[in-house]
């Protein structure tokens, strides 16, 4: 120990204890440190796997047909979000991502947001909300195909929700 230190440490007072020994400082102080390596040291950290996310299985995507609800506001819907039910393998915690949008009649595609949520345990996760409502405005020059990609692991599965016919209003689908 520097001569410095030593100097500085004769001299060091702890409020609650007094004065402190240089030599039972640099002791504690040693074993402090040694003490929280040999923690740190023994911990394992359980890393994410990507085992499960490999053997998810979406098996199933149900939602109710699209309706005159579901529409934008100023197509005279109500903006009433899709409810999409995923069923899947019992695993809980897997990400699944759920993307809305538009297949426009011209090849063009509109984005209605994307969801992330996480699989249920039972097998079974629910998707309401977080997705722009459909609002094709065009009067005619164009039409819409509504669809959902769900994606999980490596799998992704595309359901066609719904068509809107924008130059008179229909939903088939």
């Amino acid at each position: 120990m520097s001569e410095l230190s030593r100097v500085s440490l004769k001299r060091a007072v702890s409020p609650r204890c007094g004065p402190i020994d240089p030599e039972e400082y640099v002791k504690r102080s040693l074993a402090l440190v040694l003490g929280a390596a040999l923690v740190s040291a023994c911990q394992t950290t359980q890393m994410p796997s990507t085992e499960p996310a490999a053997s998810f299985v979406v098996s199933r995507v149900d939602i109710a047909p699209m309706a005159q609800q579901n529409l934008c506001r100023q197509l005279g819907g109500q903006a009433v979000q899709p409810g999409l039910t995923i069923s899947h393998t019992k695993l809980e915690g897997v990400p699944i991502m759920v993307r809305m949008y538009d297949v426009i009649s011209d090849g063009s595609r509109v984005e209605h947001r994307r969801v992330r949520v996480l699989s249920e345990a039972d097998g079974t996760t629910e998707v309401s909300s977080g997705f722009l409502p459909p609002c094709n405005r065009t009067h005619g020059r164009t039409n819409s195909s509504y669809r959902f990609d769900i994606r999980a692991g490596r799998q992704k599965t595309t359901i066609r929700w719904g068509d809107y016919n924008s130059a008179n209003g229909t939903i088939s689908g």
